[in-house]
């Protein structure tokens, strides 16, 4: 299975910051519940536009 999209994730005390490469989206979120949160419906929102797999 080729996959199209790869998700980085940098963790810090204060924020997490992400990058998908493959459609060259960036985004940084607050390190807590609530900034997790948008990180993870962040991900989902951007998994549903675009093609993940091959």
């Amino acid at each position: 299975m080729k996959y199209k999209v790869f998700i980085g994730i940098d963790v810090s005390k204060l924020t997490i910051d992400v990058h998908l490469h493959g459609i060259g989206a960036s985004k940084t979120f607050s390190n807590e519940e609530k900034g997790f949160a948008l990180f993870l419906s962040w991900v989902k929102k951007h998994s549903k536009q675009s093609e993940w797999r091959r």
